[in-house]
């Protein structure tokens, strides 16, 4: 069943973690954590194999990093603009 239109702010925030740091999911909210390359990333973007909320935080994290263009994500930029209310 589709999830419909939501209106939501997501947070998005950088953090250092040692070399050796391994995540554990704790409460259920994340089907799996997997390190992988930038380019198998945007393959699971590109595929739907990621959340929205995840895909949107990840291109996030690719563009401001500059390992990705701009060009390879026409129309991102409607994402960031406020929604018009009224």
């Amino acid at each position: 069943m589709p999830e419909g239109t939501q209106a939501e702010q997501i947070f998005i925030y950088d953090l250092a973690l040692p070399a050796d740091f391994a995540p554990r999911n704790q409460d259920g909210e994340v089907g799996e954590h997997r390190l992988a390359r930038i380019d198998e990333v945007a393959r699971w973007i590109e595929e739907g194999a990621m959340t929205v909320d995840a895909s949107l935080a990840t291109l996030d994290c690719l563009l401001r990093r500059r390992w990705i263009d701009e060009e390879a994500c026409a129309g991102i930029e409607a994402l960031f603009t406020p929604p018009v209310l009224g």
